[in-house]
């Protein structure tokens, strides 16, 4: 008998009121939930890339982390995030990274940046607009001022 192969995904974001709380590391928040579904044009550039058949890596230039305000449950259909507020930020320096069966992205939302409720996340190919998959997840509304470094781990099993 086959096995199916699964994805688990961890979506931790760091909250900080200020600059200066996240200078000193004085997270005023840390959460962490579980949730994801890989999508259908995701798995297939997964495999394009196997096959040498895409250019264009989920690698530091391309990669980035999509958040949006969208409560709508995530289907494999989809192809990026559904929101009327969206934000993508570009993965920081050494991601993503790979470790084993795990894929971790992470990126930095500044003060400035997705202001608002987020309820939605994906990993995006910035080059092909691809996006691996979509989390539905609330984690909370940021405002005006606040940092939000976004940490997104897909890791696959068995």
């Amino acid at each position: 008998m086959a096995s199916k192969l699964h994805a688990t995904t961890i979506i931790k974001v760091i909250k900080y009121k200020s600059r200066e709380d996240y200078k000193k590391n004085k997270p005023y928040a840390v959460i962490e939930k579980k949730g994801n579904l890989l999508l259908a044009s995701g798995m297939n550039a997964i495999w394009n890339l196997v096959a040498g058949s895409s250019s264009s890596p989920y690698n530091n230039t391309n990669t980035y982390l999509g958040v949006g305000d969208s409560n709508t449950a995530a289907s494999e259909d989809q192809t990026d995030l559904l929101g009327a507020n969206k934000t993508y930020k570009q993965c920081y320096t050494g991601f993503p990274s790979v470790s084993g069966k795990m894929l971790t992205a992470f990126a930095i939302f500044e003060e400035a940046d997705a202001n608002y409720s987020w309820q939605e996340f994906v990993v995006k190919n910035n080059a092909t607009g691809v996006c691996l998959n979509r989390a539905v997840q609330s984690l909370g509304t940021k405002t005006s001022g606040e940092i939000w470094p976004l940490q997104i781990r897909i890791t696959l099993s068995n």
